[in-house]
């Protein structure tokens, strides 16, 4: 089964969705780390690094991720993988779009790579 991350500006707010090739979609909450604004796309700033930090937090299957989720001294190796990768994200693909993008799971797994990600434990159906 196939993801792709979806985030569109409508009526001028950054709005990003996840849906499934099996017709299943949900919407992300931000998970609020950089920016006190939400999502944003088409720079590369706090609200674009929010963006790029919450879809990988959903990927990596951190589904509740809030600020407190990176702090502490003992995080989680799918944590440290969200935050390592999130800017890479962000200038990949988000900075470079104003209006709309689309994120593959499989293009995250190719930037992440499969070692990280079976070090993490990480279980997905785009194996």
């Amino acid at each position: 089964m196939a993801v792709v991350y979806h985030a569109r500006r409508i009526n001028g707010v950054v709005q990003c969705w996840c849906k499934w090739d099996d017709a299943r979609m949900y919407h992300l909450t931000n998970v609020g780390v950089h920016s006190p604004d939400g999502f944003e796309m088409g720079y590369g700033g706090s609200g674009p690094a929010d963006l790029a930090l919450t879809i990988l937090c959903d990927f990596m299957g951190l589904r509740r991720a809030g600020p407190e989720t990176f702090t502490g001294e003992n995080l989680g190796y799918a944590v440290q993988t969200a935050w390592e990768f999130h800017q890479d994200v962000k200038r990949k693909w988000i900075q470079e779009h104003r209006n709309h993008v689309e994120i593959t799971g499989r293009q995250l797994k190719e930037m992440i790579g499969e070692d990280i990600l079976t070090a993490c434990n990480w279980r997905s159906a785009l194996r």
